[in-house]
């Protein structure tokens, strides 16, 4: 969800739904920089952009879908022991194979790189009783400028598993 970085309307939870500005000026910005930083991470996002002059629904911002699939090689060899045929089994288990073509195959995205969702700041009310707001920045003092970045770990990488089976008959 698309939420306040704090509580705005005070019932104690900072989990308020924001509101999504049609155009510039329709809500006061801090600074022209939130503003213009607002509407360029707002242009990037197709739920954003979709739902100007709305309030943003909960649970409204879907990560990208993900297509993960895996290979398994298998080759058995006939082992004849006493009278029976026994089998042994070898295995190639590659895990998330797209990953191997294509290093952004595979890979989870998530809202990490925006604050989980939380992009604006309730600033306060000027003597009007007019709100005005802030547009979040990450640790380093940059504004988020993309909704979903890529999750780094290992499996998100693609890895080998061998196998070995002696099957009795």
């Amino acid at each position: 969800s698309f939420t306040y970085k704090n509580d705005m309307n005070g019932d104690g939870y900072a989990t308020d739904l924001i509101y999504i500005p049609k155009e510039r000026g329709d809500v006061v910005f801090k600074t022209q920089a939130d503003e213009d930083a607002f509407f360029a991470f707002m242009e990037q996002d197709k739920y954003l952009t979709a739902h100007k002059g709305q309030y943003a629904e909960a649970y409204s911002a879907m990560a990208p879908w993900v297509n993960r699939f895996d290979l398994r090689v298998v080759q058995d060899i006939s082992v004849k022991s006493g009278k029976s045929n026994n089998t042994l089994q070898f295995t190639l288990d590659f895990l998330n194979f797209g990953n191997l073509i294509n290093s952004t195959w595979g890979v989870s995205k998530n809202m990490y790189s925006s604050g989980n969702g939380q992009i604006l700041k309730y600033e306060g009310k000027d003597a009007n009783n007019v709100p005005s707001y802030s547009m979040m920045k990450d640790s380093k003092g940059n504004y988020y400028t993309e909704t979903f970045s890529s999750i780094s770990n290992y499996y998100q990488c693609w890895y080998l598993q061998i196998g070995v089976r002696y099957l009795f008959n």
